[in-house]
């Protein structure tokens, strides 16, 4: 099975965020990769590719995201114009909304090929762990951006349980912290558990 390429899309300008997901699902279509759109800022520990405008309060920047050498290879900043207040974060991929579609294929390629690359080793633990379904259904909902009170609604459990399976679920992969968790979850764990465990 194909590993999902997640992007994340954080604009407060609808029509535009709509054109810009309509463009990428057409990118990745033509090239046979599946891809999924998160648009839910608190997912970017998870996601390969990262479309942040952050021209409103709704929409500022989370500081880990800045300072993270992981996420700001991810990230590319969408803009009306030139801000010189964000030159000082040396962002490396900025998209300005009069750009053309070109620019925005090159920023894609780019990303697509520096995520390949990185994907080459992908960090998996050893042995043979064993997750019960729930715990399975748990960390596919994370994966895709969801939230813990979205995943306790959508399960129909309270939101303390789903913590809880998320934390046994990280104590049987030995991942102590929640970002140990994403990243594992970025390399390789939803793709064996995609096809069963998501149905509720």
């Amino acid at each position: 099975m194909k590993r999902i390429f997640k992007v994340l899309i954080i604009d407060s300008n609808r029509i535009f965020s709509t054109g810009l997901q309509s463009y990428i699902e057409e990118y990745f279509s033509q090239r046979n990769i599946p891809v999924f759109i998160l648009s839910v800022p608190y997912a970017y520990p998870i996601a390969d590719m990262i479309f942040w405008a952050p021209d409103s309060p709704e929409t500022s920047l989370p500081l880990g995201l800045i300072r993270e050498a992981p996420y700001m290879k991810k990230l590319v900043m969408v803009m009306s114009e030139k801000n010189h207040h964000f030159s000082r974060y040396n962002i490396p991929s900025v998209f300005y909304r009069h750009q053309g579609k070109e620019i925005l294929r090159q920023l894609l390629d780019n990303i697509v090929a520096a995520e390949k690359k990185a994907c080459e080793t992908p960090c998996t633990p050893s042995g043979n762990i064993v997750l019960t379904s729930r715990q399975e259904q748990v960390l596919y909902f994370l994966s895709r951006g969801m939230g813990i009170n979205e995943i306790s609604s959508l399960l129909r459990i309270n939101g303390k349980t789903v913590s809880c399976h998320k934390r046994s679920a990280m104590a049987r992969l030995n991942l102590p912290r929640s970002t140990d968790l994403y990243q594992w979850l970025i390399g390789n764990a939803m793709t064996k558990i995609v096809g069963k465990s998501h149905q509720v």
